[in-house]
């Protein structure tokens, strides 16, 4: 009998353990699923920005001419940063595991893009190497994101 019981208390510690893990993790789900709808604000707010003020957010003789060559710009860009930043939300909150990679990797190809762009006009404009690394950091956090989708 005391085997038993001991069986059953192992077993009850056991659940209650699992129980405590389950938890967390849906803690921790929650938080990186939070995280990224607070990353995805900045494309949806400089898309809007873009729409809002045009070629007077975006500085036509310098750091952003190459990226004004794009038909329909600036807000073409405009719409593409909006668009990514929904998708990604929607595929957060939807929990669309295939919809999240996909979006989080354009995110990061587009900033990744824009980095590139923003550092060959830093050879002219120098004070712009600030924003390449601003965008170099939403490159990888979005690719960490489409990373994380990826294995999980």
């Amino acid at each position: 009998m005391d085997r038993l019981a001991e069986a059953e208390t192992l077993l009850k510690a056991a659940q209650a353990e699992n129980e405590h893990v389950r938890e967390m993790l849906d803690r921790k789900r929650d938080f990186v699923s939070g995280e990224t709808v607070f990353v995805a604000l900045f494309p949806l707010i400089y898309g809007v920005l873009t729409f809002a003020y045009s070629t007077a957010l975006w500085n036509p003789a310098g750091v952003h001419a190459a990226a004004l060559r794009v038909p329909g710009a600036p807000e073409s860009w405009g719409g593409t940063f909006i668009v990514l930043s929904v998708a990604i939300v929607a595929s957060a909150c939807l929990r669309k595991k295939w919809w999240l990679v996909v979006s989080c990797l354009c995110a990061s190809f587009v900033y990744a893009t824009f980095m590139l762009i923003v550092l060959m006009a830093s050879v002219a404009f120098p004070r712009t190497l600030g924003q390449a690394a601003i965008y170099l950091i939403f490159s990888l956090l979005f690719l960490n994101r489409a990373r994380l989708a990826w294995v999980t």
